[in-house]
C-alpha cells in the first residue's frame, strides 16, 4: 500500500509549536480532518487552505504541495 509523504505545514506547525488540535480548532475542522491533511492521506479544500494560511500568516502556497504520486513503502520483495 502506498504510504503519503506529509505535507510542508507539518513542519511550520511543528516549529511553531502548534498541535493539530489547536490548529483545527482555530480554523474549524475535526482534528483527525487536519491531521489527515497535514500528512499527505487527503487534499484539503480551497476555505481549509486559505485559512490555515491566515491563521498561520502566511502565503497558502507554501501549505501544501500540489498532489503527488504515492511513495511506495520499502521492504522486502515478494519471494517468487
Amino acid at each position: 500500500m502506498p504510504v503519503p509523504a506529509p505535507q510542508p505545514i507539518k513542519g511550520v506547525l511543528a516549529m511553531r509549536r502548534i498541535t493539530n488540535k489547536r490548529a483545527a480548532e482555530a480554523i474549524g475542522v475535526h482534528p483527525v480532518s487536519l491531521a489527515r491533511f497535514v500528512n499527505g492521506f487527503q487534499e484539503p479544500g480551497l476555505r481549509v487552505r486559505k485559512a490555515l494560511a491566515a491563521f498561520l500568516g502566511v502565503p497558502a502556497s507554501t501549505l501544501f504541495r500540489p498532489e503527488e504520486p504515492r511513495v511506495e513503502p520499502r521492504g522486502r520483495k515478494a519471494r517468487a
